[in-house]
């Protein structure tokens, strides 16, 4: 991610003021790493969700164009063949007790992987795979300290009632029950954008590799479709069901971050506590609502692009 020191603090102010949960969001964020068909690295993040007790397994969830970057074979190859390859080559790596900064040790398989297709058409479009691993370990983790509390008397349909609607949390919180938006990954520390090194102003301490958090903000009250520009062709990648977030050349997603959770963390005032809900998964950044060049000539980040999970939630995709 990229992170100016300002905004670091910033970041490790909520990371304290949500410690009932803080953990929780940094043990569910993993790293995926492998060797692509040509022998490239290959990085991206992914989120645990819960332990499966049908199959025994741990559900993740990751973004779908991971992959498109994975097979490095020009735009969208055929989605089963780059499942079935990803499945092989790519691990889950994970930690039971993480902390910013750290590189995740504990390796587990990728047993399966579903690519999400919401719409009759556009395979890619929608940007979310679900993986399982039967790694027991991993399971174990999973099936202990759950995102989605599927099963658990009075906890699976309050959770479900907020992620099946967006509108209901897009609009930000109010002064009685505050809420935040926060994204983790592993992805690169800087990028090079136009004239400029991105952070502009002084780095954060993150690193490329370890763990690292933001929060943000969304942009608009609705999810929506986005294009996305391939390089300084008049080509464009479209993504749906997308959550619009805030982002600057301080304070942005980049590359191996992609997949990574888009948390919200919300206090409900009546039960004097936090709650955590994981609602999308990091697509990118510098995607328009148009077919138009974003960010806009003389801007370096205008957002970042999270995929909204309603569909997956509303379909009982994670069962």
């Amino acid at each position: 991610m990229l992170m100016s020191k300002k905004n670091q603090d910033e970041f490790d102010k909520v990371f304290k003021s949500i410690a009932a949960i803080s953990p929780l969001i940094l043990n569910s964020s993993v790293r995926l790493k492998g060797k692509t068909p040509k022998n490239s690295d290959f990085d991206g993040s992914a989120a645990m969700l819960f332990g499966s007790a049908s199959d025994s397994s741990a559900v993740l969830v990751t973004a779908k164009h991971n992959l498109e970057v994975y097979m490095e074979a020009g735009p969208r190859p055929d989605i089963d063949a780059a499942a079935a390859s990803f499945q092989k080559n790519v691990k889950i790596y994970y930690e039971a007790a993480m902390a910013f900064n750290t590189d995740p040790t504990q390796v587990a398989d990728i047993t399966s992987v579903d690519v999400v297709k919401a719409d009759s058409t556009g395979n890619w479009d929608y940007d979310v795979a679900i993986l399982r691993s039967s790694n027991a370990t991993l399971f174990g983790l999973c099936s202990k300290h759950p995102i989605y509390p599927i099963g658990v008397k009075g906890k699976e349909q309050p959770y479900l009632n907020v992620v099946k609607n967006p509108k209901l949390y897009l609009a930000q919180g109010s002064k009685d029950n505050p809420y935040y938006f926060i994204q983790t990954g592993f992805g690169n520390v800087s990028d090079k954008v136009q004239d400029k090194t991105l952070p502009i102003d002084k780095s954060g301490s993150n690193k490329k590799g370890g763990l690292q958090y933001r929060t943000t903000a969304p942009l608009a009250e609705a999810t929506t479709t986005v294009y996305n520009q391939e390089g300084d062709s008049t080509t464009y990648d479209q993504y749906d069901r997308v959550i619009q977030l805030s982002a600057d050349a301080n304070s942005s997603t980049a590359k191996g971050d992609s997949g990574g959770p888009l948390f919200l963390a919300y206090y409900n005032k009546s039960a004097k506590g936090w709650g955590l809900y994981l609602i999308g998964v990091t697509t990118g950044g510098d995607m328009a609502t148009t077919k138009t060049p974003c960010p806009p000539k003389g801007e370096y980040v205008a957002n970042n692009i999270s995929t909204s999970l309603e569909y997956c939630y509303t379909n009982g995709l994670f069962y």
